[in-house]
């Protein structure tokens, strides 16, 4: 059925199908945001990144909408440590400690060469 194209930020589109594929303008049009939004959004909207550019179906971008966001975690939900502060600075000691073994053998870190 022909559409009539419709604009919106300022790009000139027909009515779309759920399998379109849209260009980031496209998609900024259909979210009705700014172009520079989509692109910023890009590696977390739905699409692919083909040869550089940007592409994404419609109906992953409508799916997207619609699905809730997971709760973020609080700090309450993580685990609480038994170990007393003086196991806890034994511990990052042996860090430290293995860190600059590391870096010794490495000759990085303060043992790079200048």
């Amino acid at each position: 059925m022909p559409t009539k194209p419709t604009t919106a930020n300022g790009v000139a589109h027909a009515l779309l199908s759920p399998l379109d594929v849209l260009t980031p303008a496209q998609a900024a049009a259909y979210l009705q945001l700014p172009e520079a939004a989509v692109r910023a959004e890009a590696g977390r909207l739905p699409g692919k990144c083909v040869g550089g550019e940007w592409r994404f179906l419609r109906d992953g971008i409508a799916l997207w909408l619609r699905t809730p966001r997971p709760p973020r975690p609080s700090f309450k939900d993580l685990p609480v440590s038994d170990e007393t502060p003086e196991e806890q600075e034994a511990f990052l000691e042996s860090i430290r400690a293995h860190r600059d073994e590391t870096d010794r053998l490495t000759g990085s870190g303060k043992y790079a060469p200048e």
